[in-house]
């Protein structure tokens, strides 16, 4: 059975400086309003750190695997997603 590749960061040597002034106090554990974007999504998603990191299902060891079973399993009971569209006008007269 061939065994899961690791999640790989790479950071490059000197990175951006995100901006973090609009989102909740509680979403960001550091004090300081600009971090970069690897340190945010450490922060963030705990999931991705090392340890103890993402353990998949053994019969879902690969990222092909779960990328089929995404598409031919039934998760309509499971985790109902619920869409709200929004349509925004802009200043040039289109909308998104």
């Amino acid at each position: 059975m061939p065994r899961a590749r690791q999640i790989v960061l790479v950071t490059p040597r000197k990175p951006s400086l995100v901006s973090l002034r609009n989102l909740p106090a509680k979403k960001v554990e550091s004090a300081a309003t600009d971090t970069t974007v690897s340190r945010f999504v450490a922060e963030s998603c705990p999931s991705l750190k090392a340890e103890p990191g993402f353990k998949p299902a053994w019969w879902l060891n690969s990222g092909h695997l779960q990328t089929a079973y995404s598409v031919v399993g039934n998760f309509k009971n499971v985790d109902k997603v619920e869409y709200e569209r929004e349509l925004i006008r802009v200043p040039d007269g289109g909308t998104m």
